[in-house]
C-alpha cells in the first residue's frame, strides 16, 4: 500500500477540519488497513527486531490510521471492538503495553463512546491485557465520563465483578476493588 506516515497526518488534519466529509465506508477501509499495517509491524519485529520506542514507520501507520477513527464522526462504536482487538493482539506480539504508541489514540475513539466502551471493558475484565488496558485508562485525567458512567451505574460494575462465579470469579473481584479504589481516588464522594 502506499500509506506514509506523511499521507495519514494529512488525512488527519484533513479529517478533523472536515468531518463531515468522510463516510464509514472510510473506516472499513481504514480498518482493513490497519489490520495488514499491524500484520507488517509485527512481522517486522520478529524478524529485525523492533525499536523499543515503537518508532518504526508501520508503527507510525497503525497509530495515524487508530487516530483517524475518532475523528469521523460517522465511524460508529463498531469499530471500537475490531481496533481494540488489533491493537491487544499487536501489543502482545510487540511485547509492549503501557509505553505502546496505540493507546492514546484508542483512548481517544472510546471517549467517542464512553457508555458503550465501559460496558463493553467491563464485560472483558477476565481477561488481563483489557482490563489493565481498562484501568491504566481510569486513572488517566481525561478519563472522567468513564468514572462518571460507572459512579452513575454501580449495578454495572457489581453485576461484572462482585457478583461473578466460575474459574475467573477471584480475578474479577479483584478488578472490581481494583475500579473501585480508582473511582474513590478521583472523587472523594464515591
Amino acid at each position: 500500500s502506499n500509506l506514509t506516515p506523511e499521507f495519514m497526518d494529512k488525512l488527519n488534519r484533513f479529517a478533523s477540519l472536515f468531518s463531515y466529509c468522510f463516510k464509514e465506508t472510510l473506516c472499513d477501509t481504514l480498518l482493513g488497513h490497519l489490520k495488514k499495517w499491524m500484520q507488517n509491524v509485527i512481522i517486522d519485529s520478529t524478524s529485525k527486531g523492533l525499536r523499543r520506542n515503537g518508532e518504526s514507520r508501520e508503527v507510525r501507520i497503525c497509530t495515524s490510521i487508530i487516530q483517524t477513527f475518532h475523528l469521523i464522526p460517522t465511524a460508529s462504536f463498531k469499530f471500537f471492538e475490531p481496533v481494540l482487538t488489533i491493537v491487544l493482539s499487536g501489543e502482545k506480539a510487540l511485547s509492549f503495553e503501557m509505553g505502546s504508541p496505540f493507546r492514546d489514540p484508542l483512548f481517544k475513539l472510546a471517549l467517542c463512546y464512553p457508555e458503550q466502551a465501559v460496558d463493553f471493558l467491563l464485560g472483558r475484565l477476565a481477561d488481563p491485557p483489557t482490563n489493565r488496558l481498562f484501568t491504566h485508562w481510569l486513572t488517566n485525567e481525561k478519563a472522567g465520563p468513564f468514572r462518571s458512567y460507572i459512579e452513575a451505574n454501580p449495578a454495572k460494575l457489581i453485576s461484572n465483578t462482585f457478583k461473578s462465579s466460575g474459574e475467573d470469579s477471584a480475578e474479577l473481584i479483584y478488578q472490581g476493588i481494583l475500579v473501585t479504589s480508582i473511582l474513590v481516588k478521583h472523587n472523594d464522594h464515591w
